[in-house]
């Protein structure tokens, strides 16, 4: 007899054209995002606003629909890879912590992403990315670094 969570699991599977390890890894990803209080700014806080609660997943897709992939599918109707999916989850985070500390990282530049089916993560190329630091400006790296971090 085969049970509701691993006709889940096929169905996600088969959809998203990955194993079950990069299943459990973004959905773990998106729960740390949608449920984990990071250090911001010196206290502990979500990296989202309630409204955007349980919206993650749309801003994963409406990135994606931004950089041009629509509909979750390719131009040869096949299904949405996860790596797109997982490469969505990490730049919004990036994108947000852009936002909330006014920086602008760039991919390639300040940070990386790195995904293949046994390791995905999100990774500042180089941790002293800024150069003179104060007090305040050192807390502020470290918690960047701390958010960057807890996705790799």
């Amino acid at each position: 007899m085969i049970d509701k969570e691993t006709i889940k699991n096929q169905l996600l599977q088969n959809s998203l054209n990955a194993g079950y390890s990069d299943i459990e890894f973004l959905i773990n990803s998106i729960y740390k995002v949608e449920n984990k209080k990071f250090k911001i700014k010196g206290k502990e806080d979500f990296l989202f606003y309630v409204d955007k609660e349980g919206e993650i997943i749309n801003m994963i897709y409406d990135y994606l629909g931004d950089i041009g992939i629509t509909d979750a599918i390719d131009e040869d109707k096949k299904p949405l890879k996860i790596n797109l999916l997982i490469e969505g989850l990490f730049n919004i985070i990036v994108n947000r912590i852009n936002e909330i500390y006014d920086l602008n990282l760039e991919i390639g530049e300040d940070y990386e992403i790195f995904i293949n089916a046994l390791d995905s993560h999100l990774s500042l190329k180089d941790e002293d990315f800024t150069e003179t630091l104060k007090d305040k400006e050192q807390q502020t790296k470290n918690e960047i670094k701390a958010i960057i971090e807890h996705f790799n």
